[in-house]
């Protein structure tokens, strides 16, 4: 496997994985909200999205300067 390929996909693990931590939180900062479950788990998937899409295009434009 190519070294940048490589990298690439490190990187975007990494982005998961921040994702999914920011999924969490925003989900527990709802409920301590007192809001519904339902309200929760969009929050948590609005902000998995959001923050996925910012570091796979943040990764993107990285490597493709490089």
């Amino acid at each position: 496997m190519p070294v940048k390929l490589a990298a690439v996909l490190i990187c975007m693990a990494i982005a998961a994985c921040l994702a999914l931590l920011f999924a969490v939180i925003a989900m527990l900062l709802t409920r301590e909200e007192k809001k519904s479950w339902s309200a929760a788990l969009r929050a948590s998937f609005t902000t998995f999205l959001a923050t996925m899409t910012a570091l796979i295009a943040m990764v993107g434009v990285v490597f493709a300067v490089l």
